[in-house]
């Protein structure tokens, strides 16, 4: 298939002089925003090369508990082979995780961001969620705050990387990183917003409501933000989002669409553009508002806090921790569902019914199950 690994192996050798800066450069450069970088960039003042970060050497602890981190092994293998970005180097990496959050959820953040430098212009690089589930829970509370911590930091970023340096620059992000990508460039200063060559939402999701998107601010923005998805679209579909998505034809089973390795290039070395996403990603998108409609926003915090006083066994818990340990996890949870208080426990039942109906409702009306075709459904998927 031809992805970004494609690229890196076709034209990895390429100047920049031969075949400009281009999205899929973006791509690449958003998805090494997911490395732990920081691990050897000791200063995040100094200017360091991305050649002198990436290396084979260092392989296991630049994708040590990242997202998709076998497909990070295959960019960090291939790209010690290539002299495109030789010149390229990063300054102001910032890791944010805040995981003392005991006394509110809504404190949860996980923000990293970095900037790129290629000649005249840079590359701002917002990270999508990790592998925490503080970072997890971070995105949850999208769904019903008007500004979560990482946004508020990504916005101050922006800002203090302009005033740094006010040359041109673009703004990009994967996944959590595209929602910040976006949110920063529609808030920050209106001077840096000048300097903004583009912004790249690469499968972000949307905002907690309407108001974000129909602000004066956003508004403005939108001319030069590019918000693409996969073509089995969940992620970019989540909350309210922009109405003029563009789809990329992209591989792998459902949720795998959303890994940036997974989106095609075209010919002429840019994303795949399709039509439209998937049925399944519209079925999807239409639960999404149903749920929306029949959750109001303090519920779903209170369900959001309920859910991740389950999730966590610690502040600092993980994903690989769970996979690692299925059955321990499992008991866990069993544990902590023990402690909790009987109206909680009642309030967390009945937004799960609420929820169970809302897929019901979308799933009779979008395929037109009636009567005893429902009930086979609701056999079939225990709903």
């Amino acid at each position: 298939m031809k992805g970004i690994i494609y690229f890196l192996k076709k034209y990895g050798n390429t100047s920049f002089d031969e075949l400009p800066f281009n999205e899929i450069d973006i791509l690449i450069l958003a998805q090494i925003s997911y490395l732990n970088v920081d691990v050897y960039a000791n200063n995040p003042n100094e200017k360091t090369y991305v050649k002198d970060v990436i290396k084979k050497e260092y392989r296991a602890r630049l994708v040590d508990k990242t997202m998709v981190h076998k497909m990070n092994e295959k960019l960090v293998n291939v790209f010690p082979d290539t002299t495109r970005y030789n010149n390229v180097y990063f300054k102001h990496w910032t890791n944010d995780i805040r995981f003392d959050i005991a006394k509110k959820s809504s404190d949860a953040k996980q923000f990293f961001a970095m900037t790129f430098f290629l000649n005249d212009f840079m590359v701002i690089a917002y990270r999508g969620t990790d592998l925490t589930l503080v970072g997890w829970e971070e995105d949850f509370n999208l769904t019903y705050e008007e500004e979560v911590p990482s946004q508020t930091e990504a916005v101050k970023y922006l800002n203090n990387i302009y005033d740094l340096y006010k040359i041109p620059m673009y703004v990009c992000g994967h996944s959590k990183g595209g929602n910040l990508a976006s949110y920063a460039a529609a808030f920050c200063n209106p001077l840096a917003l000048d300097k903004i060559i583009s912004i790249y939402s690469f499968d972000g999701p949307g905002f907690s409501n309407n108001n974000i998107l129909n602000s004066p601010q956003f508004t403005k923005m939108r001319e030069k933000l590019h918000t693409l998805s996969a073509h089995i679209s969940f992620v970019a579909l989540l909350l309210y989002h922009v109405d003029d998505i563009e789809f990329i034809d992209s591989k792998g089973f459902l949720f795998m669409q959303h890994a940036a390795f997974n989106w095609k290039i075209d010919g002429n070395n840019k994303l795949l553009r399709i039509k439209e996403n998937s049925i399944e990603s519209k079925i999807f998108d239409e639960i999404v508002i149903e749920i929306g409609k029949n959750i109001t926003l303090t519920e779903r915090k209170k369900f959001g806090e309920i859910l991740f006083l389950l999730a966590k066994e610690n502040p600092e818990s993980n994903l690989v921790d769970i996979v690692h340990r299925p059955i321990s996890y499992l008991y866990g949870i069993i544990k902590r569902r023990k402690t909790l208080s009987k109206s909680k426990l009642v309030f967390f039942k009945y937004i799960l019914r609420k929820i169970r109906r809302s897929i019901k409702t979308v799933l009779a009306r979008r395929v037109g199950f009636k009567g005893h075709r429902m009930k086979t459904l609701k056999k079939d998927f225990r709903i």
